[in-house]
């Protein structure tokens, strides 16, 4: 077996027993690309041949089909494939079948208990629906790391539930997923293309794309910028633009080679083992290589070729997030607008099988840095790579690979500086003097666009203000009151960071709304998710809780208590991850406080593994300086020497150097 089953793995195998046992037959499993979902899918297999049932995997591509069979001889699982004529694999009395969607359908359909589906989305088509219809009676399990569809119909006519057991953030934050550098050096112009099947037209985006002449050159100019020295996939627009992509590179020194569908198997496998090997750099495809193609050591995917498809955009972004060796983070070349349009994609996407239409969309919204082109999430506002003064936040953090900051060397400390347009303070949030002071000049578009909003039920019935009203609100109050209308899809802590880090009692104050009635919603809300909770408890943190439902960690922890739910995820750290803590305090000398912060885990629990391990250190008595330090730490701040140039130099905080100055001060 190429690893051990995986937490989440093993809850989501669980949990699809178990729908099994109440009589569910039809399943859905979504995971993120690369978390292993046809590991998964192995592992329902493995259970159904224990129980002497026929199982049949079906595929429509030969990549996925050649994926499933080595996950099945990494497990064990004796299996047959089906896929063209003499095949070396052939096995019709084999109690697995690992079948091609096209080959099968021509054929005379195997027993089978059990089918599953992989690339689910996909299903609705005919040739699925027709190789469905002849297992009636059969249990069906569909695999998809996407299961919406972009013609916007629902899986719900075809499967009765979702698992979806870890989320791309989930997976970053545990380690089994890289977390992508995205850059966006140029954006193309796509106003007023025509769409087909509701993506761009690939004629009209082919010209459009053409009419740019330095396109192509700035495709090569910033993988040499951002991306030389990884291996790298590139996706195209057609396949005229796939070789012109390729010529220009090769014209630059780079190894690159095109790749497409009417290259035959065997120099295609020999491109990929040479992209592998690091012998070829690049490989530039279209559509080929976006689903079934896996290489760890994959460190940068360029996207060249537009799309208003949220599942190919995910698909070909998580070619690159699988974990190599010491690989901290891939590099995501965004030439496409993708980012811009379809948001972070490692936002969490409240996945359903209803109609996209009916839904609500969760993508996180990114701005592009002039300066150095990375993109970040809105409520970030400084770029993590240009601002020098900031402490990495826990995305930034996770952004750049888990690494803290560095300048010059040495970790960047947090700033109470703040930007002078912002509303409050960036460090505490508060708000204080500001409200009185803001700028109380009319809008009349704005308010008048309030006006005519529906505001939601909760908020309607903690505000006296009526429709009329609405004209004579502050443009602040107005903004809170649009900004409370994107609820769930934003907390209130981003709220209050889109606002300008105005504090959660200055939000509540401008939206007019009852501490009572926004306690009551959210119990509503917790209380129709109480079996979902106690199912996921078990093997998931409350941290993780509070953000899968947008409330903050200490309304979870108090719902979860009042209600009696077990969990025995307590302090539940991987060794690895114990590892880099201690090599954190002991070899980098970071503080808890600022391991915590990287790490996305709280101050108790690094301090718990650090005592545990018996390396934490205590801080130290300011009476242990010695007096010689004592001595020139005074005479330099007396000189106007910086408590930074300080704690560089002589190791003494802040709060040392000040009891200092005021004993030296108080002697005669």
């Amino acid at each position: 077996m190429k690893h051990p089953p995986r937490p989440y793995q093993l809850a989501a195998d669980a949990q699809l027993r178990e729908n099994f046992r109440k009589g569910l037959r039809a399943q859905l499993l979504t995971q993120p690309t690369g978390t292993g979902k046809t590991f998964g899918a192995a592992m329902v297999i493995e259970g159904a041949m224990a129980k002497g049932n026929d199982v049949l995997f079906l595929a429509h591509r030969k990549e996925l089909m050649q994926q499933c069979s080595k996950t099945l001889d990494d497990i064990g699982i004796d299996h047959g494939m089906i896929k063209g004529k003499r095949h070396w694999r052939t096995r019709p009395d084999a109690p697995v079948q690992v079948a091609s969607v096209q080959t099968l359908v021509k054929r005379k359909p195997p027993k089978a208990r059990i089918v599953i589906l992989d690339e689910a989305h996909r299903c609705l088509n005919e040739t699925n629906q027709t190789i469905l219809s002849w297992f009636p009676d059969a249990l069906i399990l569909g695999l998809t790391a996407t299961p919406w569809r972009l013609d916007g119909r629902g899986l719900g006519s075809m499967f009765q539930t979702i698992v979806a057991p870890i989320s791309f953030r989930e997976a970053i934050d545990q380690g089994f997923l890289l977390a992508p550098r995205i850059y966006e050096p140029d954006r193309p112009n796509l106003k007023g293309l025509r769409r087909t099947g509701g993506d761009y037209n690939r004629k009209d985006l082919a010209r459009r794309l053409a009419e740019d002449p330095k396109r192509v050159g700035n495709l090569v100019e910033n993988w040499l910028e951002y991306g030389e020295g990884q291996r790298t996939l590139c996706f195209a627009t057609t396949i005229e633009d796939s070789v012109d992509i390729t010529r220009r590179f090769v014209d630059a020194g780079v190894r690159a080679e095109h790749l497409d569908g009417d290259t035959n198997e065997t120099l295609r496998d020999a491109m990929l083992a040479r992209l592998e090997s690091g012998e070829t750099q690049l490989i530039c495809n279209v559509d080929v290589l976006v689903e079934g193609y896996d290489l760890p050591s994959l460190g940068c995917v360029t996207l060249a070729a537009p799309t208003c498809s949220l599942t190919r955009y995910l698909q070909m972004v998580g070619r690159g997030a699988r974990p190599f060796e010491n690989q901290q983070y891939f590099v995501i070349l965004d030439h496409a607008g993708c980012g811009a349009k379809l948001g972070d994609p490692t936002a969490d996407r409240d996945w359903s099988l209803g109609d996209r239409k009916q839904q609500k969309e969760t993508e996180g919204e990114m701005l592009t840095c002039e300066t150095c082109s990375l993109m970040r999430p809105a409520n970030v506002f400084h770029c993590p790579k240009c601002t020098a003064d900031k402490m990495a936040t826990p995305w930034q953090a996770s952004m750049f690979g888990g690494l803290p900051v560095e300048t010059e060397g040495r970790l960047v400390e947090r700033s109470r500086s703040r930007d002078p347009n912002a509303r409050g303070c960036a460090s505490c949030g508060s708000d204080a003097g500001t409200l009185a002071a803001r700028d109380r000049a009319p809008a009349e578009g704005f308010q008048a666009e309030l006006g005519r909003a529906r505001l939601p039920r909760d908020v309607r019935r903690a505000t006296t203000t009526t429709e009329g009203d609405a004209m004579s609100l502050t443009p602040r109050q107005l903004e809170a009151r649009r900004y409370y209308e994107q609820r769930p899809r934003l907390t209130i802590r981003e709220i209050c960071k889109r606002m300008g880090g105005i504090s959660r009692q200055g939000f509540y104050q401008l939206l007019k709304c009852s501490t009572r009635d926004r306690r009551d919603a959210v119990k509503k809300k917790l209380a129709l998710r109480i079996e979902t909770i106690r199912e996921l408890r078990p093997t998931t943190s409350i941290s993780a809780l509070a953000k899968r439902y947008h409330v903050d960690d200490t309304t979870m922890f108090r719902f979860i208590k009042k209600h009696g739910i077990e969990g025995t995820l307590v302090h539940r750290v991987p060794p690895e991850v114990e590892d880099r803590i201690e090599h954190m305090h002991v070899e980098l000398e970071m503080s808890t406080f600022a391991i915590g912060a990287v790490l996305e885990m709280s101050q108790g629990t690094v301090a718990l593994v650090l005592r545990r391990r018996g390396v934490l250190r205590t801080r130290r008595d300011a009476s242990a300086h010695p007096e010689d330090v004592r001595r020139n730490v005074i005479t330099a701040r007396r000189s106007g020497a910086t408590h930074r140039e300080i704690r560089e130099r002589w190791g003494v905080v802040d709060a040392t150097t000040r009891k200092w100055m005021r004993e030296e001060d108080s002697q005669p």
